[in-house]
């Protein structure tokens, strides 16, 4: 589990400490106690490293666990551990050691000398660095956390108030009952884990879970400054530069939409599309006021998600739901949509609008001689003649076979004749390139809606297809004179 590893240790040697600080006050001979007061170091020095390794471990501050880091975590300690056991030889962690007056010879008193002095003061300042850590995260962790925490700092403080009372000096001379109070980190750390899980459900660091997301989080103080940036944030902005405390505005110009909703500050949901080099990006933006808990505002937060493959998609499947995939114009359903629409414009605004069918020739008979591949190749190229005849305000759709309409806003019916001229030159044009076996021709028939006498779609459809079925037959009619001819 999380933080188990050093967390057993931890407590293995706070064991050690506590056996050894028993056999110490039981011994009668005098270099007995001093004996067991020297092996007692094995728990007194690894205790504070092992409580910051827990600390970092279970505050999942794993990126400072490098092996080199924790090798000088232990500096210290074996150093002190080596001095305790050489003692004699250079008296650096006892200068003396004493009976305490009138105690029976029960208790020692210890002169420490300068190796113990900065034992404690390397190990108070672990144990203070992560207590400080776990209450900084304390403060951001859901109720549960905060109970784990706070267990976990109630089960490491009593002993070392009572360490510190010890070598200070102001307690009963020679009595450490820093053993003692261990009892209360056992208790401590045993409820935690019963009762609220320490090491079963374990929190994430909050610059960890910032760091980690997939989704980009920008957080701006109320002056409009960057506070906060996460690197998927950066990634999605196209930027490696470190941005915290430049203003939004400055950061952001070169995407006008994300800044324009930066000054909009206010909650919603916006797809903004930004330009990367020589593509471009769809960005999710989602927006949140941050406010205190007495309703001052403190800044906005922003998430930022990469929604490119989505808009992609969507894209494709709108071309697929109004596009005709053979020629790449509107579909029927499409474009008959784009006529209801326009013909609502002409109701309002009073202008002309004029509709042309088209249907093309011989369709069948090429189908039958040369094949439907043939066909299609007809189909297509009669759509492109029609597209390169179109005015800027014009609609093409393909109706379904060898039938397209043309939608011709403020236009009369003997204006949109124009129309069928361009068509017929673009279709001379394709003909004389003589690619393929077949010649492309078009029947053409006109409708138009004016105002004081509106008209639906479908009967402005049905009154164009009679004009062509006109003009179709008007076609063969002269085409026998043309052979003879």
């Amino acid at each position: 589990m999380p933080g188990g590893y050093h967390l057993s240790s931890m407590m293995a040697a706070v064991a050690w400490w506590s056996l050894c600080a028993f056999f110490e006050n039981v011994m009668t001979a005098f270099a007995m106690k001093v004996f067991w007061s020297t092996i007692c170091y094995v728990g007194i020095a690894s205790v504070a490293p092992l409580w910051f390794l827990f600390t970092l471990r279970y505050c999942r501050r794993d990126r400072w666990l490098k092996p080199w880091v924790q090798a000088l975590l232990w500096i210290i300690p074996v150093a002190t551990l080596v001095a305790a056991l050489t003692n004699d030889t250079h008296r650096l962690v006892w200068n003396s050691v004493t009976v305490a007056p009138n105690l029976d010879e029960s208790r020692l008193v210890y002169d420490h000398g300068p190796v113990v002095w900065i034992d404690i003061a390397y190990s108070y300042s672990l144990i203070l660095a992560g207590t400080i850590l776990f209450i900084h995260t304390m403060l951001r962790s859901p109720p549960l956390m905060k109970r784990q925490y706070g267990t976990i700092i109630g089960a490491v403080v009593s002993p070392w108030i009572c360490h510190a009372v010890y070598v200070s000096g102001l307690g009963p001379s020679g009595l450490d009952i820093t053993p003692l109070a261990f009892t209360l980190t056992s208790a401590f750390m045993a409820w935690g884990l019963v009762r609220y899980h320490i090491l079963d459900v374990v929190p994430i660091a909050h610059d960890m879970l910032f760091s980690c997301m997939s989704d980009g989080v920008l957080v701006i103080d109320e002056h409009g400054r960057i506070v906060n940036i996460n690197p998927a944030a950066l990634g999605l902005l196209g930027t490696k530069t470190d941005v915290v405390g430049r203003r939004a505005a400055e950061v952001l110009q070169k995407w006008p939409d994300i800044a324009e909703c930066l000054r909009a500050a206010r909650d919603g949901q916006t797809d903004v599309k930004i330009e990367i080099g020589e593509g471009y990006r769809w960005i999710d933006t989602r927006m949140s006021a941050l406010v205190s808990r007495h309703g001052q505002a403190l800044g906005s937060l922003y998430l930022l998600r990469d929604v490119t493959a989505r808009k992609r998609l969507e894209d494709e499947l709108l071309q697929h739901a109004t596009t005709d995939i053979l020629t790449g114009v509107f579909n029927r359903r499409m474009g008959l949509a784009v006529l209801e629409k326009q013909l609502r414009l002409v109701r309002r605004s009073g202008n002309d609008l004029a509709v042309c069918f088209a249907d093309i020739d011989n369709l069948k008979t090429v189908n039958d001689a040369l094949g439907h591949i043939e066909g299609d190749r007809l189909i297509v190229d009669v759509a492109a003649a029609l597209k390169d005849s179109l005015r800027e305000l014009d609609s093409l759709c393909r109706l379904g076979g060898d039938e397209f309409l043309v939608i011709m806003p403020h236009c009369s019916a003997e204006q949109a004749r124009a129309f069928m001229g361009r068509v017929e030159s673009n279709l001379a044009r394709i003909n004389a390139e003589g690619d393929r076996p077949f010649t492309r021709s078009v029947s053409f028939g006109f409708a138009e809606s004016v105002p004081g006498r509106p008209s639906g779609a479908d009967e402005l459809v049905a009154r164009a297809d009679e004009e062509m079925y006109k003009d179709k037959q008007r076609r063969k009619a002269l085409a026998p004179k043309a052979e003879k001819a």
